[in-house]
């Protein structure tokens, strides 16, 4: 059995970890959200719009990194399973079970004078029909059109993509793939090649679109799962990677001050959003947007790669672990189990707790960091009294069984 990636078991967990932030400030921004503080922030809006170019993108490299390492040791048969038992089967069960009590918040938050009990919004939630919207195949039916996968989305996307990028990476794992992922990295291993790789995702914006799924169209994290099974298949392409995280940082410093200024000016001059029009200057900001996206990606996943070998020295170095080392193997494989189910079960504890927090019309300051810090907790202990313990619960939740 290969040895397990922890740097990626950590920054998986770390921005799963951060989603409870990011979700909860979306309550204070200014888009649609489960339940919503006004004013809305517009600062809170503008780190929401920053952290959405690089997170969820992030968690598709990363998926993409372990699908390398995972048909390492499995056949394809036993993989398709494990993707099943670890996707399919927690998506459907968040579907029906996690996701319902968000639109029942909803409607008590946005409609209070609307009275109606959980059990009458499940059944209008429930109202599905067929639709080829890859790879979506149910759609809301009327009249309320209530049915949604919510922040599921993510474990939609992920296990349809994987299974139609199954054969490419099957191939890319034979002798004759390797050749071409050796040929692909040396060439981006030359200075500067490497932000090239960003051009795809801007194109994918500036053909299709921006969607609601993270603010990315759905097709931008395939290509993003691509990429992160292609980092590990060469080294070439991490320590390239690694070379250029300073660079990257500063590029996407300045693209993001860039696509800020240029939405704005956009917005204001025609009125509509520049995400989904396709005049000229909406297609070049969307082409900017593919681009800001990956030079944040090659910062975070260089930084993270430098620290990683410094570890490794530092281990190699020194007989005695630093206490701190020592508590992150303790402290990191808890978390590297638990990311799934974390996943699964935040957002719908924010709603929650948000829906009653903000009722007690206290600052944003203060509602925000209790709501955070209230659902961080609650999660995580839904998580270790709710799911861990039982083999029924792990199953449902995407876990592996407990012997």
């Amino acid at each position: 059995m290969p040895e397990r990636r922890r740097d990626l078991d950590m920054m998986r967990a770390l921005v799963v970890l951060g989603l409870i932030f990011f979700h909860t400030a979306r309550i204070f921004d200014h888009g649609d959200f489960y339940v919503k503080n006004d004013p809305p922030s517009m600062l809170i809006s503008i780190i929401v719009i920053f952290v959405s170019m690089w997170g969820m993108p992030l968690l598709f490299m990363i998926s993409g990194i372990g699908v390398w390492y995972s048909l390492r040791s499995r056949s394809p048969g036993a993989f398709v399973r494990e993707r099943f038992l670890r996707l399919l089967v927690p998506l459907v069960f968040g579907t029906l079970v996690i996701v319902p009590p968000q639109q029942y918040y909803s409607f008590l938050f946005k409609q209070p004078d609307l009275h109606v009990n959980y059990g009458e919004m499940l059944s209008e939630f429930i109202k599905v029909k067929p639709v080829f919207d890859f790879p979506y195949f149910l759609t809301s039916a009327p009249p309320l059109e209530l049915f949604q996968l919510a922040h599921l989305w993510f474990l939609n996307l992920l296990f349809f993509f994987t299974l139609l990028l199954l054969p490419i990476f099957l191939y890319l794992r034979t002798s004759g793939g390797e050749r071409i992922c050796h040929q692909m990295a040396t060439l981006f291993s030359r200075p500067w090649t490497i932000f090239l790789l960003g051009l795809p995702l801007g194109l994918v914006e500036a053909g299709l679109k921006s969607e609601m799924t993270g603010s990315w169209n759905r097709y931008g994290y395939l290509i993003f799962l691509f990429y992160g099974f292609f980092l590990v298949s060469d080294g070439h392409i991490s320590q390239t990677i690694q070379k250029h995280w300073k660079s990257a940082i500063v590029l996407g410093l300045i693209s993001f001050v860039l696509l800020s200024a240029g939405f704005n000016a956009l917005l204001t001059e025609n009125g509509t959003d520049p995400m989904t029009s396709y005049d000229w200057g909406s297609i070049l900001l969307r082409i900017l947007k593919g681009l800001t996206g990956w030079f944040w990606i090659v910062g975070i996943l260089g930084f993270v790669g430098q620290k990683q070998k410094k570890n490794k020295n530092t281990r190699i170095q020194t007989p005695e672990l630093p206490t701190k080392q020592k508590f992150l193997d303790r402290v990191v494989p808890y978390f590297s189990e638990a990311v799934l189910p974390f996943y699964v079960l935040h957002q719908t504890v924010i709603v929650v707790i948000g829906f009653y927090v903000l009722q007690w019309r206290m600052t944003s300051f203060f509602d925000f960091w209790t709501i955070s810090l209230a659902s961080l907790v609650a999660t995580l202990v839904l998580y270790d009294v709710g799911v861990k313990r039982l083999n029924v619960t792990r199953f449902l939740f995407g876990m592996r069984k407990k012997h």
